[in-house]
């Protein structure tokens, strides 16, 4: 997903972390940005932006009606063949992006080095 401007996605974006800016009595019009609200390690590292368009969950994003007004400029996906997995996890490792990096707890911690050692 590539973001517009900051300024371009005034009121297309929701943080989480601000109380006043989710009221219950509201039902957001779609598509909006969602900035989850960062209280672990492995939230923050993530780095991570959710989708909310309003409809049916199970509805691909492609497939929904989206009008023009959009927090985005891009978004792409990309379909890897299953060939291809271990080169590119080779390749991410060694950009230092892994279990441990990704999941900073113990949990991924102990999963990288399982992986890797």
């Amino acid at each position: 997903m590539r973001l517009k401007e900051k300024q371009q996605r005034s009121g297309l974006t929701l943080h989480l972390e601000d109380k006043k800016a989710f009221l219950e009595d509201e039902t957001p019009i779609g598509p909006l940005l969602i900035v989850p609200w960062i209280f672990t390690d492995r939230i923050e590292s993530q780095g991570g932006r959710f989708i909310y368009c309003g409809s049916d969950p199970y509805t691909p994003l492609e497939n929904h009606e989206i009008n023009e007004k959009v927090p985005w400029d891009l978004l792409d996906s990309y379909e890897i063949p299953s060939c291809c997995k271990k080169s590119i996890l080779k390749e991410l490792r060694f950009c230092s992006i892994h279990n441990a990096t990704l999941f900073p707890d113990l949990d991924g911690w102990a999963k990288y080095l399982r992986n890797d050692y």
